[in-house]
């Protein structure tokens, strides 16, 4: 009996230590949600894919942090690198080219996944992408757009 309560009172102290831990770890800043995510081309072709370029805008007070993005962290739908970045000031956008086969398989795979069907192959279809990263200084950021795209006929 008398184990089991010091088992029992080492265990609670345990807790109590951990817990104390966890609350004074410092907190960090939520997440940059951008402004506006854009894709080009404007309409994509699933059957003759071209390379898919992101336009992102942050809001104010964020707007000039385009330059602050650690490119090595940014994710189309948490898997996809960019092959190229850059960066604009006017207006002050952070712009990420991928690679275009690799963006048609994640939009296969939301076509099967959603079971989207098109009544016409020639009415485009609009599908959301994530595009994510961090800053230099570890600060998260997110945005989500839209892309239209053709399913070809099958």
């Amino acid at each position: 009996m008398r184990k089991y309560s010091v088992l029992m009172a080492l265990g609670l102290i345990s807790m109590l230590l951990i817990g104390l831990k966890l609350s004074a770890s410092p907190t960090t800043a939520s997440a940059i949600e951008a402004e506006q995510v854009k894709f080009e081309p404007k309409l994509f072709h699933l059957d003759n894919p071209e390379p898919v370029i992101v336009h992102i805008k942050f809001p104010r007070p964020y707007e000039r942090n385009t330059t602050d993005v650690d490119p090595s962290t940014v994710r189309l739908e948490g898997s996809i690198i960019p092959l190229n970045t850059n960066t604009t000031r006017a207006p002050p956008e952070f712009i990420a080219e991928f690679d275009r086969y690799m963006v048609a398989a994640i939009l296969w795979g939301k076509i099967y996944h959603m079971g989207i069907t098109t009544p016409k192959p020639w009415v485009p279809t609009k599908i959301e992408l994530e595009i994510s990263g961090k800053l230099f200084d570890g600060t998260d950021w997110h945005g989500i757009g839209e892309i239209k795209i053709l399913i070809p006929e099958t």
